[in-house]
């Protein structure tokens, strides 16, 4: 069997269409490529800004408690330790933000009230 024979326009035409074809293909690759650039970029400012909200919480959990820790720190060194006796001044915050909580679960009222 022998091939049928092409006329010259029908090659060209081909020619032009695959050239088209892969124009199109380079193409759809540079959109896909820009998409994941895209996508790439917003997911890393994403990760940048959790990690600031993050870090800023701690720092703002931190300033808070030596907020409430020292002035406790300093009533109890400077007014409890010469009043009462068997007690030992405070010598870090972290033991006076201890004071606080313990004091806040042993003084707090758990009362209920609803207005109907």
């Amino acid at each position: 069997m022998t091939p049928l024979p092409l006329n010259p326009k029908v090659l060209i035409l081909i020619n032009q269409t695959g050239d088209c074809f892969q124009e199109a293909v380079a193409s759809n690759i540079d959109l896909q490529r820009h998409i994941k650039n895209k996508i790439m970029g917003k997911l890393i400012a994403m990760i940048v800004a959790g990690l600031v909200a993050f870090l800023s919480l701690f720092v703002i959990v931190l300033v808070i408690g030596a907020i409430i820790a020292f002035p406790i720190m300093w009533l109890w060194n400077g007014c409890l330790v010469g009043l009462v006796t068997g007690i030992s001044p405070i010598h870090s915050a972290w033991q006076a933000f201890g004071l606080f909580i313990l004091c806040g679960l042993l003084f707090k009222s758990f009362s209920c009230s609803s207005k109907k």
